[in-house]
């Protein structure tokens, strides 16, 4: 998703998405939002960046932070991946079989 594994001193960065089935380049700068001195929405392992400038770029496929606000799994994994997603929703004596309905 990232064309390049290097640190950008500019902090400008690319990462390629695909959206409606169209790949989509997003370029973005390193600033993210804070609160309390710690970014304000997901969090990384460390030192890790990507996991911020990913969030950030999905945030910018869509609009912005808050139209990303509870977005659901497959749709993510649709955008970052550009595979086909989707939602099992099984009621809980289902869930035993779940496996058996994904081949």
């Amino acid at each position: 998703m990232f064309p390049t594994d290097e640190i950008n001193e500019e902090g400008v960065y690319a990462v390629e998405m695909t959206k409606n089935g169209y790949e989509v380049h997003i370029v973005l700068d390193d600033f993210v939002p804070c609160k309390d001195h710690r970014p304000a929405f997901s969090s990384a392992n460390g030192n890790e960046l990507w996991v911020l400038l990913l969030e950030k770029a999905w945030a910018k496929l869509h609009g912005s932070y808050d139209r990303i606000i509870s977005g659901q799994a497959h749709e993510t994994l649709r955008d970052l991946t550009g595979a086909p997603a989707y939602e099992y929703i099984v009621a809980d004596m289902e869930a035993k079989n779940m496996f058996n309905k994904i081949d």
